[in-house]
This record gives C-alpha cells, sequence and structure tokens, in this order.
C-alpha cells in the first residue's frame, strides 16, 4: 500500500512540473547543437557572463562589428557554438575570431572562450520553410513559406531560445511567392510574424551553408 501511494505522488508531483504553456516552457534549461555569430544591430557591445542572469560575473566581452575595417578588408563576426538555452539566455562555446586572422584588424575582444549571452544578441541563418508550435515535425505549422527557405522570405526579428538543432523565434515574412514564380515584396502591415521553432540552421555568417530545406514536403 506504501509503494501505492508513493507511487501516486510521484505521478502528481511529475504532472505538476510539466509547464503549462510555451512562456513557462523556456524556463526548462534545454541543451543545443547549433552555430551562430554576433548580432551586430544588437546596439552596444555584447557582455558574455557565467550564468545565464543579468547579475552575473560578466567573464568577457564580444564586439560588434561592421561590414568593413578602416583598410578595406572584410571583417567577420564573432562565431561560436551554441550548446545550451534558458529563461531567454543562450550558452556559447569555442567563441572564435579566426576569420579575421588575415586582416590587419583583429577584433578586441577579451579571451573568453565560453559563457552566457543574451538570446537575441545571436543571429543565424534559418534553411528551412516550416516554422512549427513546438520543436518536432509533428507539431502544428505556424509558418509554411513551401518550397522556399525563411532566410530568403523575411528576417529574424527575435531569438528566444533553442532545442537540440531547433530555434525558437519572432520571424518575420517580407516576400510572397507568385504563382509564375516572382517574388513580391509585401507591406509592413501585411507582414505575418509568429513566434516559431524552426530547424535548418546554417551558422555561417558567409554562405548559406549549401543545405535543402529541412521541411519541404
Amino acid at each position: 500500500m506504501k509503494n501505492i501511494i508513493r507511487f501516486c505522488l510521484t505521478s502528481i508531483l511529475l504532472v505538476l512540473a510539466v509547464p503549462s504553456n510555451a512562456e513557462d516552457a523556456l524556463s526548462v534549461q534545454t541543451s543545443c547543437s547549433i552555430n551562430g555569430w554576433t548580432n551586430n544591430d544588437f546596439g552596444a557591445e555584447i557582455q558574455v557572463r557565467s550564468a545565464p542572469v543579468m547579475d552575473a560575473a560578466i567573464i568577457g566581452q564580444l564586439p560588434l562589428t561592421a561590414n568593413n575595417s578602416a583598410n578595406g578588408d572584410r571583417i567577420y563576426s564573432v562565431r561560436f557554438d551554441i550548446t545550451g538555452s534558458v529563461n531567454g539566455w543562450l550558452q556559447i562555446d569555442n567563441i572564435s575570431d579566426v576569420y579575421n586572422a588575415r586582416t590587419t584588424d583583429r577584433l578586441a575582444h577579451t579571451e573568453v572562450k565560453s559563457g552566457w549571452v543574451p538570446a537575441d544578441s545571436v543571429r543565424f541563418r534559418i534553411q528551412s520553410a516550416r516554422g512549427f508550435e513546438s520543436p518536432q515535425p509533428s507539431a502544428t505549422k505556424l509558418t509554411d513559406l513551401k518550397d522556399d527557405r525563411a532566410s530568403d522570405m523575411g528576417d529574424i526579428e527575435k531569438v528566444i531560445a533553442c532545442n537540440g538543432q531547433w530555434v525558437l523565434i519572432d520571424f518575420r515574412t517580407k516576400f510572397h511567392r507568385e504563382e509564375d514564380g516572382r517574388l513580391t515584396a509585401l507591406s509592413h502591415n501585411t507582414q505575418p510574424m509568429h513566434r516559431a521553432w524552426f530547424r535548418g540552421i546554417c551558422g555561417n555568417e558567409e554562405t548559406t551553408c549549401d543545405m535543402a530545406s529541412a521541411d519541404k514536403d
């Protein structure tokens, strides 16, 4: 009898621990396996912290970059692996400025290799056509771009979280594909925006990673 009662209490606690909505789910720390670079529209040097809270110790800074240096060399953004997510923060690792090694303008940043940054301080490309209600292909589709890639049809408005090889973003669709194949720009007040989970992440700022859409029918 005691074992039965213990089992029932455990089951109840597990039910109570399940997040009641998508926002609650963001408080659960996830493990991720994607790449990205610094969001150069973030507005300020990105502070890397020791933990995913604003009062955690600052252990480094990531500079924002312009397209070119004073002498005309290309300046690349700082890149990194994205390994975790919780409460609007992303955990990053293998922070690197190696792509600027051949320029005369190495980026001046603290030599930190890993830490936590605000989720929206990160960017990547999305080489898939569908945005889902949850990070699984069987979930309800919230965005459906047919045969087009998301990064070709709109913009990331905000990065929120990641889970495995998925990202949760606010995505704004800016173009419409006509039946004859032409792309037409949508007026701002008719541009759909959805908070959705996407996969097919390209963490290379200079290419599309040569990826086919992850979610074509």
